[in-house]
């Protein structure tokens, strides 16, 4: 846990192929980071990894078929415009952007089954949500404190989501 958490300095990391996990905090807070490379290998990102690291502005996490998300991953990451959660991620955290004030677009994979509770908190930025096809639920009050106008949301095959049998 905390490996580098409020480094100052570090602005990219290219993790290796064979990394397993993030801990818990171990970018949080490094206000220099820009651009993160995570490698299909990870099963797990805990907790705050990269919380508060305020100029990272894209992530995309493919995910290797079992991956899961803590909650608060990416808080406070406020210039954080837009996400990619892979088909390989099948869980994810609660308020995972809570307070990306500049975050506009996410795409959620197929794998995903829930959308959970305020993870959009404070996306006040927000316009578009794409919901994969193997989301099941999406959390009541998935926005407290949402501000957002004129947001789209696309469902990948509408006919699944809602079980309509033609």
């Amino acid at each position: 846990d905390y490996m580098f958490y409020d480094c100052d300095v570090l602005q990219n990391i290219i993790l290796p192929n064979n990394l397993l996990s993030i801990s818990e905090r171990a970018f949080s807070l490094c206000s220099a980071l820009t651009d993160v490379k995570i490698p299909n290998s990870i099963k797990e990102i805990k907790e705050y990894a990269f919380a508060d690291s305020d100029k990272l502005a894209t992530i995309a996490i493919e995910g290797n078929g079992s991956t899961t998300l803590g909650s608060n991953i990416f808080k406070n990451c406020d210039a954080l415009t837009s996400a990619i959660i892979g088909d390989g991620v099948i869980e994810i955290g609660d308020r995972l952007f809570d307070t990306c004030s500049s975050l506009e677009e996410v795409t959620f994979g197929d794998n995903i089954l829930i959308i959970p509770q305020a993870i959009f908190d404070y996306c006040n930025s927000l316009k578009k949500i794409t919901i994969g096809n193997g989301v099941k639920t999406i959390a009541y009050a998935i926005a407290y404190h949402w501000d957002a106008k004129d947001i789209e949301v696309y469902i990948s095959d509408l006919k699944a989501w809602c079980n309509i049998d033609c």
